[in-house]
C-alpha cells in the first residue's frame, strides 16, 4: 500500500494546487501557531518519513 502512495505523490502534487488555496492554508496554520504559542502542527492522515 505505501508503494501505491509513493507512485501517486507525484499527481497528488500536481491536483492539491486546484483545490486548496496555499495561502489561505498558510495563514490558517499560521493563526494556530500563534494562538497556542507552537512551532509545529501534526496534520492528521499525513505519512511522515523521518
Amino acid at each position: 500500500m505505501s508503494n501505491l502512495y509513493g507512485e501517486l505523490a507525484r499527481v497528488y502534487e500536481i491536483m492539491y494546487p486546484s483545490f486548496i488555496n496555499y495561502q489561505e492554508e498558510l495563514e490558517i496554520y499560521g493563526g494556530y501557531f500563534k494562538k497556542y504559542g507552537k512551532r509545529k502542527i501534526l496534520e492528521l492522515g499525513c505519512e511522515a518519513n523521518e
